[in-house]
């Protein structure tokens, strides 16, 4: 049933992705970017916090870059920094 709801799905507009069949209807990811601009580097909590023991594991370059695109709102820097952001939740707990 789900194949035959997803099917039926690709050949409607946008709009009629309601009710049942809005689980096909992908939304932005617009909350993460306005969080950003909002809070700054707390809602990047803890990178900044164990920035030092992230030098050991990342090239700092390429997340000082990320971090300057996210800030315009790009959803794959803000994925990219999400995955550096878990990396430093571990750190912190060791």
């Amino acid at each position: 049933m789900y194949f035959l709801k997803k099917r039926i799905a690709r050949r409607l507009p946008k709009y009629l992705l309601r009710g049942p069949m809005r689980i096909f209807n992908s939304s932005p990811l617009s909350m993460d970017g306005e969080c950003l601009r909002k809070t700054g580097n707390a809602a990047l909590w803890p990178i900044f916090e164990v920035w030092n023991q992230l030098e050991n594991w990342f090239h700092m370059d390429r997340v000082k870059e990320v971090l300057r695109q996210s800030e315009t709102g790009d959803v794959l820097s803000l994925r990219r920094l999400q995955c550096i952001q878990a990396f430093a939740y571990r750190l912190i707990d060791n």
